[in-house]
């Protein structure tokens, strides 16, 4: 039956002239094999005719699952959002990313009643918040929040907002320091200080000489795991330039698989390896496409280990250093004293 008489049928069924049945009695129930064979092969004489770049459409297709906007994503702005408009959050045990949600501030309902404001009115209070649909089947109190709900856009709107304002805030103090500095004039120049720059007086332990960056040794590294990639049939793209949390984007044209690739190298045949924190977030979000790379014995022959997926469910260890101490003086009105000796370079206070 044509597809415009079985509009027509429908049509006709909603406005109450014809019953099921009488629907039921004009459609074909039975289907002739051969009148099936005869469709299938129209349709594929259809598609043999017409030119598909089936390469594009799976590097579309690859670039769109990349682009996705996961869970993981939403939970991190809306955490940092949340911190930015004063809007406590309280993390849920034995939940991932839910959250119970304190009492939202006044701005959150000014940029509800905004005139630009085209969803529903914020509620009075929100009692628990998740991103990840999953969640909803451990609690069904929870409410899933996503791009586009009413609290997750007028939390984006406030930041927008502050942040804006900030932005124009500074450009007005640089614009006044840039009108002052038409009035200044050269006058005798007066030494306040010396700075002595040295060396790291750690630069040569295990820990830190695996942070120091090797062009060459990283070269051969990205090499071998290229020459890997392309002996799967897979196209490469270098984007270790573009900060993007992984060194290589491997695809392939057959079957569609996306790598977001990190390569990381050791000079000998075992060690160490660091995540950088883009790096550590990025294997977080995108645990479905990220693979770790390393490539061992770099110093003499590069070795490519067995690749690994989903480098986040191994137990990372994270580090921290303290990289600076503050002091605030006032040495413009109050004299400063020195109460101990300072300790030797690269020393500890004793």
């Amino acid at each position: 039956m044509p597809a415009n008489q079985i509009e027509r049928l429908l049509r006709d069924f909603y406005a109450g002239k014809l019953s099921a049945d009488d629907i039921e009695a004009r459609l074909e129930v039975e289907v002739r094999e051969e009148d099936f064979r005869n469709i299938c092969n129209s349709a594929l004489e259809g598609l043999a005719k017409r030119t598909l770049n089936l390469p594009m459409l799976v590097e579309r297709r690859a670039m769109a699952q990349e682009r996705r906007i996961v869970p993981e994503t939403v939970a991190r702005f809306f955490e940092t959002g949340a911190r930015e408009v004063s809007l406590p959050l309280t993390a849920l045990p034995n939940i991932p990313r839910a959250f119970r949600v304190g009492r939202l501030p006044v701005g959150l309902y000014e940029q509800g009643r905004a005139k630009a404001w085209r969803l529903p009115p914020l509620a009075r209070s929100y009692d628990r918040l998740c991103f990840d649909r999953s969640a909803l089947d451990a609690d069904a109190r929870l409410e899933w929040i996503t791009p586009g709900h009413p609290l997750f856009e007028a939390v984006r709107r406030q930041v927008w907002d502050q942040k804006l304002q900030e932005l124009h805030r500074r450009r007005d103090l640089r614009l006044a320091e840039l009108a002052r500095q038409r009035a200044l004039s050269l006058q005798g120049v007066e030494r306040i200080g010396v700075a002595l720059v040295l060396p790291h007086p750690e630069r040569n332990s295990p820990a830190t000489n695996n942070l120091k960056t090797d062009r060459e040794t990283e070269r051969k590294a990205i090499a071998a795991v290229i020459a890997y990639e392309q002996a799967r049939g897979c196209k490469i793209k270098d984007v270790q330039d573009q900060n993007l949390g992984f060194d290589l984007r491997s695809l392939h044209p057959v079957t569609g698989e996306n790598r977001l690739i990190e390569v990381k190298v050791i000079g000998a045949a075992t060690g160490t390896i660091f995540l950088s924190p883009n790096e550590r977030r990025m294997s977080d979000e995108r645990r479905d496409l990220y693979w770790l790379y390393i490539v061992t014995q770099c110093d003499t022959a590069p070795k490519l280990e067995e690749p690994i997926k989903d480098p986040a469910r191994f137990p990372w260890h994270e580090v921290k250093k303290v990289e600076h101490y503050r002091l605030d003086v006032n040495a413009m009105t109050q004299p400063m004293e020195l109460r101990a000796e300072p300790p030797p370079y690269g020393g500890q206070p004793a």
